[in-house]
């Protein structure tokens, strides 16, 4: 007597999505959070996945968060495989029909994510309204980390020392800024001395990246700034400075007054100028580029090469 085994698979590619969040997350809490469902369905989904595979995936502990057994490593890298191959097959098909469609993973450093992602989003969606775009922000250490290792299909970051594997193309540059408080007696001059800034308090945007930055414009001058406050946002360390605690050292683009929550800030070019520090977009080398993919990388470089941004999406 023979047996069959049904060719149906026993679980679905939302299931799949589902189990390769929780894998990169260290608890169901994150996971959820992270695929915008809820803590129930994302347990029940998994129940589901491990029923129907028949495997054991992860071990639950309530103090500890989830950790995956060997057969979910296992599985882990064969659902990311699966998923990218399902991705692909709709682009491939959208292809011959001669549309781009598709979703784009873009994982892009917290700090740029305000002058960058809207204006690519927006420039995506006039030119190829079946694409949808997905994005997720964090340092510039993960999401390069995330883009190698398949998490994201295009980071958007600093360029740096960009890591073997990655293609990148530049959308701009950025400036080294000082944001002051607007009352600031150095807020009246048109440029501000690097000088005049070392012994007064500094607000810094605590990340790796930005204090790596500041030391080096500062021993540029052979000195060291006074930091009186550390913000771990670019919007907590503007706050700081309009309440008078210090200025701040920020990529920007622009130069002049504004309001933030009320509080005038003034934003002006110091000098020496520190290097210009380009803005990439990067991909992974190791493999073919899908078209969807590319539309969004050229999409996104000719955005950032125009005179004026497309319109915004309201009418």
């Amino acid at each position: 007597m023979s047996t069959h085994t049904s060719s149906t698979p026993s679980f679905t590619l939302r299931q799949l999505e589902h189990f390769v969040a929780l894998a990169e997350c260290s608890s169901i809490r994150e996971a959820a959070a992270r695929i915008h469902i809820s803590e129930s369905a994302l347990t029940a989904s998994l129940d589901q996945l491990e029923k129907g595979l028949g495997l054991q995936l992860c071990v639950r502990r309530k103090a500890q968060g989830i950790s995956l057994t060997p057969n979910g490593r296992d599985m882990s890298t064969q659902a990311q495989q699966l998923l990218r191959a399902a991705r692909e097959l709709g682009s491939a098909a959208a292809h011959l029909r001669g549309s781009v469609c598709g979703t784009v993973r873009i994982g892009c450093v917290t700090g740029l994510a305000p002058t960058t992602l809207p204006r690519i989003m927006a420039a995506v969606h006039c030119r190829h309204p079946e694409v949808t775009i997905t994005f997720e922000l964090d340092s510039r250490r993960d999401i390069i980390a995330g883009a190698r290792a398949g998490r994201f299909d295009l980071a958007i970051v600093t360029a740096g020392d960009l890591p073997e594997g990655l293609t990148s193309v530049t959308l701009y540059h950025n400036d080294i800024r000082v944001v002051l408080p607007g009352e600031h007696p150095l807020a009246e001059a048109d440029v501000v001395e690097l000088s005049d800034l070392a012994d007064i308090p500094m607000v810094l945007v605590d990340t790796v990246e930005s204090e790596s930055n500041v030391n080096a414009i500062f021993a540029s001058i052979n000195t060291q700034p006074t930091v009186a406050v550390r913000a771990h946002t670019l919007d907590l360390a503007r706050a700081f400075v309009g309440w008078g605690f210090g200025y701040s050292l920020q990529l920007q683009q622009d130069i002049g007054d504004f309001r933030w929550e009320g509080r005038l800030l003034a934003i002006r070019p110091v000098r020496p100028a520190p290097p210009r520090q380009p803005v990439v977009i990067a991909w992974s080398s190791y493999a073919e580029v899908p078209v969807r993919i590319s539309a969004v990388v050229d999409v996104a470089v000719s955005e950032f090469r125009r005179d004026t941004p497309v319109r915004s999406l309201q009418p």
